[in-house]
């Protein structure tokens, strides 16, 4: 069973009204397969609605800078958010790593895996030979593969709440 955490960090002046009266949330979870993920939230004065919201984290936890934990909490959904729906294998994800991050309109592509693709048969591993997926070499973008998490990793998560 997924079980869910939630991290109220404070409130924030979002709206730049010169009060911070806006809720700052971070709640994630992690399945006991290993399966982690994490989203934000910026909530209305009200807490009725949210400004922001989902894959917002780096942009809640940079009203806290002085927060260890929050910014440490970003480095690790930043690595590891979703790990069990990678699109590459680990040479692939390695060789796409060194390519930096990927942005809308990077190299003439408008999409990451038309881009990824590209970049990935420009060296010969569009099909990864040493990584076999029901029997086959593995095929970027083909299956949802898992990213196990690292021991030291899941244990800091766990540590969360």
């Amino acid at each position: 069973m997924r079980k869910e955490h939630k991290m109220v960090l404070g409130k924030v002046d979002y709206n730049n009204s010169g009060r911070k009266n806006c809720k700052a949330v971070l709640e994630w979870s992690l399945s006991p397969e290993g399966e982690f993920s994490m989203s934000a939230s910026i909530w209305n004065p009200r807490e009725t609605d949210i400004y922001c919201g989902g894959q917002c984290v780096d942009e809640v936890v940079a009203y806290f800078p002085r927060n260890a934990t929050a910014q440490r909490m970003a480095e690790i959904w930043r690595r590891w958010h979703l790990n069990h729906m990678k699109a590459g294998s680990p040479a692939q994800v390695a060789h796409l790593r060194t390519l930096g991050e990927w942005t809308y309109g990077r190299d003439g592509f408008n999409s990451h895996y038309d881009w990824a693709c590209e970049k990935l048969k420009e060296v010969g591993l569009l099909e990864d030979a040493s990584y076999l997926h029901n029997g086959k070499p593995y095929r970027y973008g083909s299956a949802w593969l898992k990213e196990e998490l690292p021991a030291d990793v899941r244990a800091e998560i766990e540590s969360w709440g």
